[in-house]
């Protein structure tokens, strides 16, 4: 049996400088690659999140029409709307403002003397 250099030639090569530095390249072409991967995956699960979310509002949505849709249908509904959204009224009808009663302008008793009122009156504004 020989024994001599073919023995660990293939030691040698796996050791060798230009084989390491090949094989990190290799390494780097298919981590680079399987990056764009995931990054390709993330980005097309980010769209499908975003599409879901849209279909849902747009649901939504239509199911609130087609309930204005029914309500408009009728004839209460359409004056309800007219009320409502142009402030109109049948004939004969009349407006009834409803207001606060306006609180006192202070709140000290009226036998206070003048220049105390005349003083809450500036420091108040």
């Amino acid at each position: 049996m020989k024994v001599g250099p073919k023995r660990y030639l293939w030691k040698r090569m796996a050791a060798s400088h230009v084989s390491i530095a090949f094989l990190v390249i290799v390494v780097l072409f298919l981590g680079n690659a399987t990056w764009n991967v995931y990054r390709g995956y993330t980005t097309a699960h980010k769209k499908e999140m975003l599409a879901k979310e849209n279909l849902e509002a747009v649901v939504a949505r239509a199911e609130a029409l087609e309930i204005d849709i029914a309500r408009l249908g009728s004839e209460k509904g359409k004056e309800e709307e007219i009320r409502t959204r142009f402030g109109y009224g049948k004939e004969g009808e009349q407006m009834i403002v409803v207001v606060d009663e306006k609180e006192s302008e202070s709140n000290l008793p009226e036998d206070t003397a003048w220049y105390t009122r005349f003083w809450h009156w500036i420091t108040d504004q």
